[in-house]
């Protein structure tokens, strides 16, 4: 259990004072002491930030286990045409972008970028899923990209992808 109190939350167009979801995390604390930059008032560094690093790895195994899991068996168990709507693109790099993340904090203690993550997968995933991360990296940086994927087999793979990632998360070793 993380010892962090939220004290203030915005996700989209919601702000939350008192409460916080996602954001307030052993990930985004770590981000926040090690990248923060002041806009007004002092910097992170004089804020005596504690990430609880020891609940890194756990916080995001349970976070693969609690929303992408669930995440890529509903892709899976509904329509592609509903579930992916008018962007199957970004669905698509939303789960293959994401989830490596995860596993590249798990497997390092470090957090990156989503676009360091499909350059991680495509090093550390079988060469099968490369069209699919290959796919996702040209969506995020706003590029064509040559193979196109029926909606059917775009959500299929993208789950496919994130069960396995997330699978293989935890067989992972602490890293030390």
């Amino acid at each position: 259990m993380t010892q962090i109190t939220p004290v203030a939350s915005h996700v989209a167009q919601n702000f939350s004072i008192g409460h916080a979801g996602s954001d307030v995390s052993p990930v985004a604390w770590k981000v926040l002491a090690e990248r923060g930059l002041p806009i007004r008032g002092p910097g992170p560094a004089s804020l005596s930030l504690d990430p609880q690093a020891e609940l890194l790895r756990s916080w995001n195994l349970e976070n693969l286990a609690s929303y992408w899991r669930p995440w890529a068996s509903m892709v899976m168990e509904r329509s592609p045409f509903l579930w992916f709507g008018l962007r199957p693109r970004w669905s698509t790099a939303w789960g293959v972008l994401g989830a490596p993340r995860l596993h590249h904090t798990i497997a390092t203690g470090e957090v990156i970028s989503k676009e360091a993550a499909g350059e991680y997968a495509l090093d550390v995933f079988p060469p099968r899923w490369h069209p699919l991360i290959e796919e996702a990296l040209a969506y995020w940086r706003g590029v064509p990209y040559r193979h196109e994927f029926s909606r059917a087999e775009r959500a299929r793979l993208t789950s496919e992808f994130v069960l396995e990632v997330a699978a293989a998360a935890q067989e992972l070793p602490t890293p030390g």
